[in-house]
């Protein structure tokens, strides 16, 4: 074989360990905010202050649902959660523009001013029938 081919290239480098460059950033940013809290902030609300966001920070760096990163799910859970679930449909303001268009259409359009009436549609049925009795020609 000549030339290596490249495979797996849309997975992201791993940077520190198995972490990647976004769970490194997440990590150090996260841990680090959780530390200057935890250290700055006397103890039992140190504590209480710095947990959630060390949580947080965890499950942004290591947690995956379905196959994508926690701050992706999240974010997606909360712009779905955010949007209104029942649809409702009002009809009367979208059948009143439609029959106006229809209307309009019909006015300005030639070929729709001059439908065929009942008569003339039976007639040509009654030809068309007519045609297929004889030979391939129409002749009988």
């Amino acid at each position: 074989m000549r030339f290596k081919v490249p495979q797996n290239i849309d997975m992201p480098d791993r940077i520190v360990g198995p972490l990647t460059m976004a769970q490194f950033i997440y990590a150090v940013i996260g841990g680090g905010i959780a530390y200057a809290i935890y250290s700055k902030v006397p103890a039992p609300f140190g504590t209480v202050l710095a947990l959630p966001i060390a949580l947080f920070t965890a499950a942004c760096t290591f947690v995956k649902i379905q196959e994508q990163p926690f701050l992706k799910f999240l974010m997606h859970f909360l712009a779905f959660a955010s949007t209104p679930q029942r649809r409702v449909w009002k009809q009367a303001s979208d059948a009143s523009v439609k029959v106006e268009i229809i209307h309009k259409v019909k006015e300005t359009n030639p070929l729709l001013q001059n439908q065929p009436s009942k008569s003339d549609i039976s007639d040509l049925a009654g030809k068309i029938d007519s045609f297929g009795k004889g030979d391939f020609l129409g002749r009988t």
